[in-house]
């Protein structure tokens, strides 16, 4: 969305996000209904972290929501980000997918090797978004960014670090699910 400037596909994000709380919702249900019958010890350590996972999921589209307004303003105001700032966003956002697919695999793995890669990548995702925070700065002082676009920039770094940090919990928590297994 940010590299296109589609506004058609904000009415996406918005059907996909209330799908994805119907189905936070639908989700968690059964899994506290699920949980209520006799569970091993390993699928009762599970129950917390699945629910913790779900909700994670859903916060990561609230977040999703949240860049494409910001990515509505920036095209209602016919606002443009520089060349360099889209490669920064480009590269947060690349690493960003990267956890996701690493998080898809510990969590259908069982693989702790993707979850020390998401250590890794997030500790990487924040500092891309300071030095981001930092370049950005240096383009205002340079008068190279606009402020009302920066203003906008900004706020969608911060929404990606956190989507990053939901990416950390549901790894966390599934390191936790793996300890707990053995």
């Amino acid at each position: 969305l940010i590299h296109t400037d589609n506004i058609k596909k904000i009415t996406l994000i918005n059907d996909n996000e209330v799908v994805v709380d119907e189905m936070q919702k639908n989700i968690t249900k059964y899994i506290v209904e699920v949980s209520k019958r006799e569970l091993t010890d390993a699928q009762s350590a599970a129950v917390p972290a699945m629910i913790n996972c779900i909700n994670n999921v859903e916060r990561m589209g609230d977040r999703v929501v949240d860049i494409s307004e910001l990515c509505e303003v920036k095209i209602e105001k016919e606002l443009k980000f520089s060349s360099d700032a889209i490669k920064e966003f480009k590269e947060i956002e690349e690493t960003i997918m990267e956890m996701f697919e690493n998080v898809i695999i510990a969590l259908r793995d069982k693989d702790v090797k993707s979850i020390e890669r998401i250590v890794e990548l997030e500790d990487k995702v924040d500092l891309l978004c300071y030095t981001t925070q930092q370049n950005h700065i240096e383009r205002l002082n340079k008068g190279t960014c606009n402020i009302d676009s920066g203003v906008i920039y900004i706020d969608m770094i911060g929404h990606l670090e956190r989507i990053a940090d939901h990416i950390y919990k549901m790894a966390m928590f599934t390191k936790d699910d793996l300890i707990d297994c053995k």
